[in-house]
């Protein structure tokens, strides 16, 4: 004999039935929906920090544009006293001129660029090492013409005179001179 289900196992077939069905719509439906609103929150505020970002640096603007102006004043009043960078003949050809320009003789002239710094692409420095005959009135004007030339510096220099040498030279000063120069020249800029 058949016996049908009793209402207790239709109920639990019921509530079984539905416990599935919420399962089902649970992880088919809900779950998939859920991960893609988390996904597009997280998408959102990135997007909402991004823009925030990018609002802070255009009210910024103003200040960087005023930075960048007052950067190239103190770029032109740095520069403007130093030569673009020259050939070593150019900075040998200056040298000479000044040196005959005072009375002084060219014994050796030795051209050398320092170790640079590499920190400072501003300026390049050539150095130059010479050896001349003069007076040491003649090598006080040196120095003088030195100062008043804000590109050119001296970093070493000896003087050594004449001894036993006839009056006139004893008197004058005449010796021999070691002098070696730095010159300090704008880099050219490769724009």
């Amino acid at each position: 004999m058949k016996q049908g289900l009793t209402k207790r196992e239709k109920l639990l077939l019921l509530i079984l039935g539905l416990l599935a069905l919420i399962y089902l719509a649970f992880q088919f439906g809900f779950m998939p929906l859920y991960n893609s609103y988390d996904r597009a929150r997280v998408e959102r505020d990135r997007l909402q920090a991004e823009k925030l970002e990018l609002e802070m640096k255009i009210l910024n603007l103003q200040d960087i544009l005023e930075d960048n102006r007052i950067a190239n004043e103190d770029y032109d009043r740095i520069t403007q006293d130093y030569p673009e960078l020259v050939p070593n003949e150019e900075v040998d050809t200056i040298l000479t001129n000044l040196i005959l320009g005072l009375g002084m003789n060219i014994r050796s002239v030795r051209f050398f660029t320092p170790p640079s710094n590499a920190d400072s692409v501003l300026f390049t420095v050539v150095g130059a090492s010479m050896s001349l005959e003069g007076s040491y009135s003649s090598l006080m004007q040196l120095l003088d013409e030195v100062e008043r030339t804000p590109n050119l510096s001296v970093v070493s220099m000896s003087f050594s005179g004449r001894r036993g040498g006839t009056g006139d030279e004893i008197a004058s000063g005449a010796g021999t001179i070691s002098i070696g120069f730095e010159l300090m020249y704008i880099t050219p800029q490769n724009d």
